[in-house]
Order: C-alpha cells, then structure tokens, then sequence
C-alpha cells in the first residue's frame, strides 16, 4: 500500500523525531534516573500509549477527511507543510529544557503512578496530537485506496520507533545523563540538524504537487 519511494522518505523523518532529545526522552530519563529502570519502561509504556490513542483519533478523523474531500486533503498537506516548518524553527530556536535535573529518590512508586504519569504528559501534548494530524497524511497515496490502513500502518511504524528509542533511553539512562550534562553542545547540535530536517522538509511538501 505504502510505496518503498516513501517510506525511504518517511523513516528518516520518524528516526529524527524519536532519537532527538525531547519532552518523551527527557520525561522517561528523568523518572529512570530518580527511580529506577523500571519506572523508565512504565513511564515509557505510559508515553506510548497516549501515543497510540491520539494515534487512532487522529487516523480516524483524518481518514473521513481523506476519502470525501480532495480539496481538504490538499488544504490539510499545506497545512501540514506549514506545521512541518514551524515545528522545524521551534526546534532551532527552543532552549534546552531543565529537565535532566533528577528529583530525589523517594518511597516506592506503584506501577500504575508511574504509568498513568507517562499516559497523562502526552495526552496533554497538543503538539503530539497536531504531529499525527497534519504530517501522517502526506504520506498517503490516495489512489492506492485504503486509506484507514495507510495511516494505521504509518502511526504503527512511529509507535514501534518510538518504543525502541524510549527503551535504549532507559538501558542507557546513567550514560545519557552523563553525555547531556557534560557536553551540551550535542543537546545543541542535535536541535539544530532536526529543526533543519523538519524546515526543508516542510518546503519540500509544500513545493510537491499533487
């Protein structure tokens, strides 16, 4: 359903997204780092399935749209172009957040706390939310049909990224706190080759024709 040509396109772009340091890497790293690994995966779990939840709302919408409306479909790929350049320049010009600063240990945590914790965080991310709506279509080939299918099977290749990096994240929590704190500038670097991916990208999407 996906042609090979696109999804060379769009796996580089998901594994910029889930390697780039971020509110769900730095989330899980600081709940492992305070209280243990196994907080890390929970957490993560917790980020993942929010993931897949804003997935499927979006799939669902975004579907209908697709299949009834070509005009929509056009106005939601600039839509999503522009979105791309916009996430792209926040990326460059965005501060490193503080949130590499681990809180200290406390008494045990249940499972379901530190779940419901990554579940919640993003959940609450509307830029989680917008990302599925607006970049999931462009790499839809609507004449191919199944369109529910495409987008399904798209948001499942990004939760299976993001699954991988979260738990490399935790594996290699103690080293990766150490490399961030100690070399900032790779914090620095790694906003600025993404965000530039994300710009050309964005004009690249906007420049294509239908």
């Amino acid at each position: 359903m996906i042609s090979p040509s696109m999804l060379a396109i769009y796996l580089p772009a998901v594994l910029f997204l889930v390697l780039t340091p971020g509110p769900a890497i730095l989330f899980t790293l600081n709940r492992s780092i305070s209280f243990g690994r196994r907080a890390g995966f929970v957490t993560a779990a917790g980020l993942l399935s929010g993931t897949c939840i804003l997935q499927v709302s979006a799939v669902l919408g975004v579907s209908a749209i697709l299949q009834v409306s070509p005009i929509a479909y056009g106005a939601l790929k600039i839509a999503g172009a522009l979105y791309l350049v916009y996430l792209g320049v926040r990326t460059i010009l965005a501060a490193p957040a503080d949130l590499l600063n681990a809180a200290p240990a406390g008494p045990p945590r249940s499972w379901w706390q530190d779940y419901l914790g990554g579940l919640t965080t993003e959940l609450l991310n509307p830029k989680t939310a917008m990302f599925y709506i607006s970049v999931l279509p462009q790499f839809v080939d609507l004449h191919a049909g199944h369109v529910t299918a495409q987008l399904l099977l798209l948001g499942g290749i990004f939760v299976v990224c993001a699954a991988g990096s979260l738990a490399m994240v935790v594996q290699s929590s103690v080293h990766v706190k150490c490399l961030l704190v100690r070399h900032p500038v790779y914090a620095s670097l790694s906003r600025w080759i993404t965000g530039s991916v994300f710009v050309g990208f964005g004009a690249r999407l906007a420049l294509e024709r239908q």
